[in-house]
């Protein structure tokens, strides 16, 4: 590590609290990560305010919209005077004084022009299924950790491709080996045994293979399962997935948002059948469905705040490397208050 990337003395009493909460390494490994996010959605929004407090290296927001009346419920960094201006413009002086230590930077061009391997890390919000199945394939190439997400009114989703990770993880002596597979995609490589205060310890180095996004719809992800754990398997999961192969909406009037009934029934349906889970998981699902239509791409405040720290605190956990990363589709239910998580 170069004298550049090492914390100074300010930086350490700037995050002191946070050092002593998730460590110097992560801290370290966040103050020289460089993270590009992709449309400064009510998402976006949350995830920069966390991650500029958190103390990123450097930030880059790719969004050419402009400010629309009902943003002003869910971006904190405009106000009415904004409205009709260029989104990012508006919220960058506000944005920059969380943290003025953060570089800060913003970006016009649509986010296929933009050099990725400059990045450590990208987070795209609002895109659709297409979109992102060409974005996360660039980025596999670089091997360039990607996340996504999306809300649609009380809902919303969070996918994770980190291609591979190592995590540091502590279990009681002789509680786990090496070798061991903890599921299909994560395995124990190696333990070093530790003690602490007295007591034994094994600290397992563990590996986690993630699958690319356009493995969603690929495969028999469930039809080894009981007939008992299909009936736990949410609708929403099926549902939120057809919802993000139609195009994206964002940045869109409400009024101008569009998503049929029987077009979100009927790719639901062809989830269902993808996913290899029974098309009963949608029956006496109607109105949930048509519910999903009508709040499709609504943006609402407090389902952005819930999900955007997960998904930030799921980026301070993969640079700290010292919790198991979700691996690798999480789902916000806000009606029933659960958050699901799925290895497709």
């Amino acid at each position: 590590m170069t004298e550049d990337e090492r914390l100074t003395e300010d930086e350490i009493k700037l995050y002191d609290r946070q050092i002593r909460l998730w460590g110097f390494e992560a801290q370290t490994r966040m103050r020289n990560s460089r993270i590009l996010l992709i449309n400064l959605t009510s998402i976006g929004v949350e995830i920069v305010k966390n991650l500029m407090l958190g103390g990123i290296g450097s930030l880059t927001i790719c969004d050419s919209s402009i400010v629309l009346e009902q943003d002003l419920n869910v971006n904190f960094f405009i106000n009415s005077n904004d409205v009709g201006k260029v989104k990012v413009e508006s919220s960058f002086n506000k944005i920059k004084e969380l943290n003025p230590r953060v570089e800060l930077k913003y970006e016009l061009r649509d986010y296929n022009s933009i050099e990725l391997n400059d990045y450590s890390l990208i987070i795209a919000t609002g895109l659709d299924l297409p979109q992102l199945i060409e974005l996360n394939k660039k980025s596999r190439l670089l091997n360039i950790p990607l996340y996504a997400c999306s809300t649609h009114g009380l809902y919303g989703y969070m996918f994770v491709d980190l291609i591979t990770s190592e995590t540091c993880k502590k279990y009681e002596s002789n509680e786990k080996k090496e070798g061991m597979k903890l599921d299909s995609n994560t395995e124990i490589i190696k333990i070093n045994k530790i003690i602490e205060n007295d007591l034994n310890f094994d600290n397992c180095i563990i590996k986690c293979d993630f699958k690319p996004i356009d493995n969603l719809l690929i495969g028999d992800k469930f039809s080894h399962l009981s007939a008992k754990k299909l009936k736990k398997i949410t609708p929403l999961l099926p549902i939120l997935i057809a919802l993000s192969c139609f195009k994206s909406q964002i940045n869109k009037s409400i009024d101008e948002i569009s998503i049929s009934f029987n077009d979100l029934k009927l790719k639901s349906i062809d989830v269902c059948n993808s996913l290899k889970l029974p098309i009963s998981i949608l029956d006496d699902d109607d109105e949930l469905i048509q519910q999903i239509a009508n709040q499709a791409y609504c943006e609402f405040q407090p389902v952005s705040a819930i999900l955007g720290g997960t998904i930030s605190q799921e980026v301070i956990n993969m640079l700290g490397k010292r919790e198991l990363p979700i691996n690798n589709y999480l789902i916000l239910d806000g009606v029933n208050n659960e958050m699901p998580i799925f290895n497709l």
